[in-house]
């Protein structure tokens, strides 16, 4: 798959020469009242179901920067789109506006009823919808992925009467006719057959160029590779223009809590853009509370770019500005007491390590949630987290005494791994920091 992104990044890029980029028939004038409509919008999504924290100050966006962020989930665009409309000061007339890299998927139908159960002829009229249309007009720009694409997108552009089976391979082949047999249809036999919404959660998985098969899977993978091309030329041309770009360097959402690394595409686009700077922007959610989920987001110092390789300095800002929070803190403490075959853990212990940990990043400079930060806010801090613990069915026992954890439970809970995971990629070592 490496080999397949440097296709991508080895393709001949924009002139240099070629200061002002005229605005083609695929990327249509943005409409200013419904940029301001959806980013009052994210903004006010963002709030009614997180606990957002703003962790410093939100430097104002401005002309020739690259934002780059963690991405940690599907709702990291709302949340950041949402923030820099409020507190990046874009909702002034006249300001700066941000560009976003967006998945290329967004712009397909099927991604409205990805995932949705719906009955027949619902799920027929939601397979055709697609935000794309709309997109553009908010400055998104789609990027597609040179490892992958969905199905649904590599059947796109083959005729509906050419053989399935002349364009993927028989793992696929499975997927359509297991799909078949649970609705009472025959497998399909075309691609115009295979692209019908019965099949929308099999034609919603991504494939790779080992999954296309023969002549046609070949000029489907050509085809993709050189419309990748065009999406990174088209970034370079935004940045190149002055104008602000968010983009999510890791390419995905992060799938167990890590950080990085950050990809090759950061680098050719400020090489071949040449920004004035790159502002990493860290965001981590703590899930242990009741209710809403806290999420914590920090901007970090701009680096002006000099020439030096960025792939490996950014990945270090993105991780030193991710908040540290409570979760990340309580989730590496019980694991530790579980992989060490302990049941029991006092809170005293807990609290302590909250104590090391905020003075460790007030030391290295490091954002922290407002949580961690007095005496009485981890107690209260952890009383939370203990609550959403035991309802987890994980442990049992309240913040001022010994707690009782359940270790194959807490070894095996996603949410809780996840944070260890974080924890880790925040402080670079392993599972406990070292003193301060």
């Amino acid at each position: 798959m490496a080999g397949q992104a440097r296709q991508v990044l080895a393709a001949p890029l924009m002139s240099r020469s070629h200061t002002h980029r005229q605005p083609s028939r695929q990327e249509p004038r943005p409409w200013e009242w419904l940029y301001e409509i959806v980013g009052f919008g994210m903004w006010a999504v963002s709030r009614a179901r997180f606990d957002v924290q703003v962790v410093g100050r939100v430097p104002r966006v401005a002309r020739g920067q690259v934002w780059i962020a963690t991405h940690r989930a599907e709702t990291d665009v709302p949340l950041i789109g949402g923030l820099l409309t409020t507190r990046g000061g874009m909702w002034r007339p006249g300001a700066a506006r941000m560009h976003f890299a967006a998945r290329d998927d967004l712009f397909a139908p099927g991604v409205v009823s990805a995932g949705l159960r719906l009955p027949g002829r619902l799920a027929r009229v939601a397979w055709q919808l697609t935000p794309g249309t709309w997109l553009p007009r908010v400055r998104a720009h789609p990027v597609r992925r040179p490892v992958g694409l969905k199905l649904s997108q590599a059947l796109g552009g083959v005729d509906p009467d050419v053989p399935v089976a002349d364009v993927v391979g028989p793992q696929i082949l499975v997927a359509l006719a297991a799909r078949a047999s649970q609705v009472g249809r025959r497998p399909p036999s075309t691609v115009g057959e295979a692209r019908d919404a019965t099949f929308a959660r099999a034609l919603w998985q991504d494939v790779t160029r080992d999954d296309l098969c023969g002549h046609r899977g070949g000029e489907v993978w050509r085809s993709h590779v050189t419309r990748a091309a065009g999406d990174l030329r088209r970034l370079v041309g935004v940045v190149r223009d002055g104008e602000p770009l968010l983009l999510f360097p890791e390419g995905r959402v992060s799938p167990d809590g890590s950080i990085g690394p950050v990809g090759d595409v950061l680098e050719v686009i400020v090489r071949r853009g040449s920004p004035t700077s790159v502002v990493p922007i860290g965001i981590a959610y703590d899930p242990l509370r009741r209710g809403r989920v806290t999420v914590a987001v920090n901007v970090g110092s701009p680096h002006a770019p000099d020439g030096t390789p960025l792939c490996g300095l950014m990945s270090d800002r993105l991780r030193r500005c991710t908040p540290v929070t409570v979760g990340q803190v309580v989730a590496r403490e019980l694991t530790a007491v579980a992989a060490s075959g302990g049941g029991m853990i006092a809170s005293r212990s807990i609290l302590e390590a909250l104590a090391d940990t905020h003075d460790r990043a007030r030391h290295e400079h490091r954002p922290s949630v407002r949580g961690i930060r007095s005496a009485g806010r981890r107690v209260r801090s952890l009383a939370r987290a203990l609550d959403a613990l035991e309802a987890r069915g994980l442990t049992e026992g309240g913040p001022l005494g010994d707690i009782r954890i359940h270790p194959d439970a807490v070894l095996a809970d996603a949410v809780v791994q996840r944070l260890v995971q974080e924890d880790r990629a925040v402080w670079q070592s392993d599972a406990t920091p070292p003193d301060p």
